[in-house]
């Protein structure tokens, strides 16, 4: 077994659950190159020297790079020897964000001609690399029994008054994909419910919230599990195709009955351990309504997906690895 400081895991970001997942379990060095303070074409080139200096310092046998931005990728691309294996960790947004979909296809023929890798999350997004001659495997998130291993109570004070099972967990990143107006209306129809949303709110989204929508802001990992562990529903929104839900596999790590939306990746993937949703508020609150009714249900069909995931996600991890390992010059 390939020992752990001899592959690189980079992630331009300052943490990534996918990211730490992979990393422990491949196992590759994981690090994690922020940049520090300033704009985002400030932080760009910082990230882009400190990634090429780790590179030739550490001169690992191979890389794995977290995607987008595709900046990091290029920038270990200009960095590593030619021995080095290089391995694209492809999320949706290498896809579907106009800030990196443009470079989307180049980015997969200079992995072709480096003759690297890529992982993404789903065969919709694998056909899309193998098109253009890219070795590609798909490795959904690991998703990890956590049942009973949440803290007893959260720290956070705004979260102190929240009753167990009885309010929506929306865990959100403010991004183009989400469908923030048509969540929001359906908290407001749910009135008599709190609904927790994570994250850092846009000041036009708290002002057009409702009474019962609670703004969580950025919370402890304590307080974060504490929520995840005992949401009455979890409801993971997107309006585009081939996106999968980090709070999606979050919900099956902690048998949280889970509301997502109807789209084929997801559908694909939770079955009839899930309620789906089209990203409108009507259809929202039905399914929010249908998964409190089958919630018993729900738990003991989101629990049996997760021996199965945990299963595939073994095999696919253990064929990502051997290919590496086999490919180390």
């Amino acid at each position: 077994m390939t020992e752990s400081n001899e592959w690189l895991f980079v992630s331009w970001i300052g943490y990534h659950g996918r990211s730490d997942d992979l990393a422990a379990q491949l196992p590759a060095r994981e690090e994690y190159v922020t940049g520090g303070e300033g704009n985002r074409l400030v932080r760009y080139v910082r990230q882009w020297v400190e990634t090429r200096r780790l590179v030739k310092q550490t001169r690992p046998s191979a890389i794995f790079v977290m995607q987008p931005p595709v900046l990091a990728l290029w920038s270990v691309l200009s960095a590593a020897p030619n021995e080095t294996f290089i391995v694209g960790d492809l999320h949706t947004g290498v896809f579907t964000d106009r800030k990196w979909s443009w470079a989307a296809r180049g980015l997969l023929r200079s992995l072709r001609r480096r003759q690297g890798a890529v992982i993404v999350t789903n065969e919709s997004l694998a056909d899309r690399c193998r098109t253009i001659g890219t070795t590609t495997f798909v490795l959904d998130d690991a998703v990890p029994r956590r049942v009973g291993t949440a803290p007893a109570s959260p720290e956070s004070t705004n979260l102190s008054d929240l009753t167990v099972d009885e309010y929506v967990l929306v865990p959100l990143a403010y991004a183009s994909d989400e469908p923030l107006d048509e969540i929001l209306a359906a908290a407001a129809e749910d009135s008599t419910r709190a609904w927790v949303l994570t994250g850092r709110a846009p000041e036009a989204v708290r002002r057009a919230a409702s009474p019962n929508v609670r703004f969580s802001g950025f919370v402890s990992n304590d307080d974060y599990n504490w929520l995840a562990a005992n949401a009455g529903v979890v409801l993971a929104c997107t309006d585009e195709e081939d996106t999968m839900q980090r709070a999606g596999y979050e919900a099956v790590s902690w048998e949280r009955p889970l509301v997502t939306s109807r789209m084929r990746v997801l559908k694909d993937y939770f079955g009839d351990a899930a309620e789906f949703a089209d990203p409108t508020s009507a259809s929202i609150l039905l399914a929010i309504q249908r998964a409190v009714s089958d919630r018993e249900g729900l738990i003991s069909r989101i629990a049996a997906l997760g021996e199965r995931k945990r299963e595939e996600h073994a095999l696919g991890l253990a064929k990502v690895r051997d290919f590496t390992a086999g490919r180390e010059r």
